[in-house]
């Protein structure tokens, strides 16, 4: 188990970041002491986390990430297929063309 700011540097993120995920539900700690108010964290929220990384990476927002994450492998597979699209055809519009024309 690791307290907030272990995993907040471990990954590579804020703990601000980790407390927000909380607050919204994205990535809860497994426990928080009663006494201290500290977060901790298992190796299953550390797994999550990744996984929330790893889709921001791509360009979704944590609205969408939070609704990816428990859903069903077949919906995930989906919106991540869709979502490479959505990447190749934005690199297809902001790739200069080139010239087909000899000269």
């Amino acid at each position: 188990m690791w307290r907030i700011g272990q995993l907040a540097r471990m990954v590579g993120v804020s703990e601000r970041t980790l407390r927000h995920y909380d607050k919204i539900g994205l990535l809860v700690p497994a426990a928080v002491d009663r006494a201290t108010g500290y977060r901790w964290y298992g190796v299953a929220e550390l797994s999550r986390l990744e996984r929330i990384r790893g889709l921001q990476r791509l360009g979704l927002p944590l609205r969408q990430i939070a609704d990816l994450l428990d859903a069903p492998e077949t919906q995930l597979r989906q919106a991540l297929t869709e979502t490479v699209a959505n990447l190749r055809r934005d690199i297809a519009v902001l790739s200069p063309r080139q010239d087909t024309r000899t000269a």
